[in-house]
């Protein structure tokens, strides 16, 4: 894939409208519903869907009652599909990345590039299509939908960062991949719901991206608690805003946001503990009212 001519960039922009036009077509295509029905006939856990977007609703009603398990299994079977060839393939294909669109929109649009949303949103689709296609089944077979965010964002972003201009604005180059084996993010909070593990991936590789992690969690950083991330979180907006210099979110991140038992930490040339205490005290009372002000102003 290469950088889209100025020349089509018009009609890239009619993108998600002609996908739209396309799901619903296969939804009234007969053949599609005999391929789902055959989906049906072979996994208990799409009984009685009777087509394309029946699936979707299956995927969906997995996901609200939290079975990740099954979930993966659906997607996994429709990735297998998928990898196939044939009119089946193209059905499978097609809902594994109906099901993942609004998250992938969602990263297009934390994305800033100068050719705008429709164009950048085309990209990432395009993205998604191969993700689906190419995903190694055999090695990865849980956190399916995780996996496929994150490579469908680490794909785009290689492509995006080799156009002229492109600015980045979520995680780092190197995303991780939650993986069984261990390289990449460590899930210490499993039973995490897959799109909340892509926010807390996406999340902790902007932290690590800041250096408001230390060297050992930035090389393999944990999906840990609510409130480890939320700590993290309003650093990241509050460097982001200029409300606090990189060093002094620092500070606070070692001392609020790591692991207990950490939580003295000494300024480069060797502070005392006091000094670094008071510096954090300042950078603290200065997120407060940056925050304070910035929810009075949304009131």
């Amino acid at each position: 894939m290469t950088a889209t001519p100025p020349a089509t960039m018009a009609a890239s922009r009619s993108t998600l409208a002609r996908l739209d036009d396309d799901w619903q077509a296969l939804g009234a295509d007969r053949r599609a519903v005999q391929v789902v029905a055959g989906w049906a006939a072979d996994h208990a856990e799409l009984a009685g869907v009777a087509g394309p977007a029946d699936v979707i609703e299956a995927l969906g009603s997995l996901y609200r009652a939290e079975h990740w398990d099954v979930h993966d299994q659906v997607l996994l079977a429709l990735l297998d599909r998928a990898a196939g060839t044939g009119f089946g393939a193209e059905v499978a294909w097609k809902v594994v990345a109906r099901a993942l669109q609004p998250k992938v929109m969602q990263m297009a649009r934390r994305f800033r590039s100068p050719w705008g949303f429709e164009e950048t949103a085309s990209m990432f689709l395009a993205c998604l299509y191969e993700t689906v296609r190419t995903y190694p089944i055999v090695a990865r077979p849980r956190r399916v939908y995780t996996n496929l965010a994150l490579d469908t964002l680490a794909l785009a972003k290689r492509i995006l960062h080799g156009r002229r201009g492109a600015v980045e604005e979520i995680a780092s180059d190197a995303l991780p991949r939650l993986e069984e084996e261990g390289a990449g993010i460590v899930l210490v909070q499993s039973a995490a719901a897959p799109e909340r593990q892509v926010e807390l991936a996406l999340a902790l590789a902007r932290a690590a991206e800041l250096h408001l992690l230390s060297g050992h969690e930035a090389a393999s950083p944990a999906l840990a608690e609510e409130a480890r991330l939320e700590v993290l979180d309003l650093l990241v907006w509050a460097i982001d805003t200029q409300v606090l210099s990189r060093r002094d979110a620092q500070v606070l991140a070692a001392y609020y946001g790591t692991a207990p038992g950490r939580s003295s930490w000494r300024l480069d040339g060797g502070a005392e503990e006091p000094r670094v205490r008071q510096r954090r005290s300042r950078a603290l009372r200065a997120v407060r009212r940056a925050r304070q002000a910035e929810l009075q102003s949304a009131a």
